[in-house]
């Protein structure tokens, strides 16, 4: 409620609803800040592993959020003072709430193509190879083709989780990439590794790992893949 010349007018009046109206603008209200911080720490989760959670990332999820809350508010202002009506600020919302839907249904798994290998097992204080740079040229034809993928370091581990010795700019781990470009190096066969992410690194709790999406993301990725190869 607020007061006007001495005297508290209702809120239900102010925005010219009932009651019940008034007490749902009320508790949508009290929401968006959960919702909000609910978006941030999920844009953490998935940031995280490739970027790490140093201030950067932090500062980066941080400035997008509050970037897109003045553009809403003052796109949402400028919206109520032309169109003050309750029926219109919930078809917004109705709105909205289907664009989310849509964007979490067409959301595939991350793609990572590899542009190095790196093993992340080996600490022995001997001469050895723990690095493999893939073919550059399928390199380049696979960036064109998937332009949405990222193009990072992809570690080798045996470990699930993380191997303890795996180097900090490391966002990326599978199991079998090293051996792979490894053998088709030694072999003279140009090689390159491309992934779908279905975990974080650190998660061990299988039940929260995202199979299904990323063998969603790669078999959709394939044909391009094999067409670009072919040409």
């Amino acid at each position: 409620m607020t007061a006007i010349a001495g005297r508290i007018t209702p809120l239900h009046r102010r925005l010219a609803v009932g009651p019940g109206a008034a007490m749902l603008i009320v508790a949508d209200v009290a929401t968006l800040g959960f919702i909000t911080l609910g978006f941030e720490m999920v844009a953490s989760r998935i940031l995280t592993p490739l970027f790490g959670s140093g201030i950067y990332t932090w500062a980066t999820i941080i400035s997008i959020v509050v970037a897109g809350l003045m553009a809403g508010y003052f796109m949402g202002g400028f919206i109520a003072d032309r169109f003050p009506t309750f029926t219109f600020a919930a078809t917004i919302k109705l709105a909205a709430a289907a664009y989310l839907i849509v964007v979490f249904a067409m959301t595939p798994g991350g793609l990572v193509i590899g542009n190095e290998a790196v093993y992340c097992d080996i600490s022995a204080e001997i001469p050895h190879i723990e690095r493999v740079e893939p073919d550059p040229g399928l390199l380049t034809v696979l960036r064109e083709a998937i332009p949405e993928a990222l193009v990072l370091p992809i570690g080798t581990s045996a470990t699930v989780g993380g191997s303890a010795g795996s180097p900090r700019n490391i966002r990326v781990e599978a199991m079998e990439g090293f051996a792979v470009l490894r053998a088709c190096a030694l072999a003279g066969v140009p090689a390159i590794e491309v992934r779908a992410i279905s975990n974080e690194v650190s998660e061990g709790d299988r039940s929260r790992w995202r199979v299904g999406r990323a063998l969603e993301a790669i078999s959709d990725a394939l044909p391009r893949l094999l067409a670009a190869l072919a040409e």
